[in-house]
C-alpha cells in the first residue's frame, strides 16, 4: 500500500514454465514474460481490479505446468494536492 495517489502501474506476467523432469529438462521451454499498464488512478491506501488477457493459448504438455506470477515492475507517485491545485510526480 501507498500513502500517496499511483498512476502507471506498470505490471509484469510472467508464465513460468516448470519441467516435471529438472534433472533432464526438455528444449525450447514455453514460458514468457508481458507488461500491462493499469488505466486508472489507484486512491491511497486502495486497489485497482483490471482483467488481462494472455496474448496467446498456453501449449497443453505432458512434461511440465506453467506457473503465473505478477509483480509491480514500475509506477508514478502523485504528491498530495497542494493549495494552488498543482499535482506533481514525486522522483
Amino acid at each position: 500500500m501507498s500513502p500517496r495517489r499511483l498512476r502507471d502501474v506498470q505490471l509484469q506476467i510472467r508464465r513460468i514454465w516448470h519441467w516435471n523432469n529438472d534433472f533432464r529438462p526438455g528444449q525450447n521451454p514455453p514460458g514468457y514474460a508481458d507488461y500491462y499498464t493499469v488505466k486508472e488512478e489507484i486512491a491511497p491506501g486502495g486497489t485497482s481490479r483490471f482483467s488481462y488477457t494472455l496474448p496467446s493459448e498456453s501449449p497443453s504438455r505432458p512434461d511440465g505446468h506453467f506457473e503465473t506470477t505478477v509483480t509491480a515492475a514500475g509506477f508514478t507517485a502523485i504528491e498530495k494536492q497542494r493549495n494552488d491545485g498543482d499535482q506533481r510526480p514525486v522522483s
